[in-house]
């Protein structure tokens, strides 16, 4: 069965959704060496998808399937209520107003953000096995 890299993920640290300039300087720095130097090798070990199999799932050339974004105190709170994140409760949040959408909302973007992920994945996994070789 052929081994092949469907991509990188990135979790990036920032304020209000944004990376700072010293973390996008590393994750571009990173995208750069996953495009230049890992892709390059693992295409001549037929390690690689063919490229529209990429371009269909809206992956660039820096291999990038995801920038998940730090959902700070929500992972502390999924995490001691054993929920995951997009199911924490009001009262398992034990936040009202502001705060409390404000949390709602990174709710529903976590969600979102593991969703296409996962869908990335099983497209780009179900691809891998139309192209497997048998021995």
């Amino acid at each position: 069965m052929l081994t092949a890299f469907l991509g990188t993920i990135v979790q990036t640290i920032g304020y209000r959704g944004k990376e700072t300039a010293a973390f996008q300087t590393w994750i571009e720095k990173i995208e750069r060496a996953v495009s230049e130097k890992m892709v390059p090798t693992l295409a001549q070990n037929n390690m690689m998808l063919p490229g529209q199999v990429y371009r269909d799932q809206g992956i660039k050339n820096n291999f990038t399937l995801a920038k998940i974004s730090n959902f700070n105190s929500l992972i502390a709170l999924s995490q001691e209520h054993r929920t995951p994140v997009y199911d924490l409760t009001r009262q398992q949040l034990k936040q009202t107003g502001k705060v409390l959408e404000n949390n709602q909302q990174k709710q529903e973007e976590f969600r979102q953000t593991f969703s296409d992920l996962a869908d990335k994945i099983i497209a780009l996994s179900s691809e891998s096995s139309t192209y497997a070789v048998s021995a």
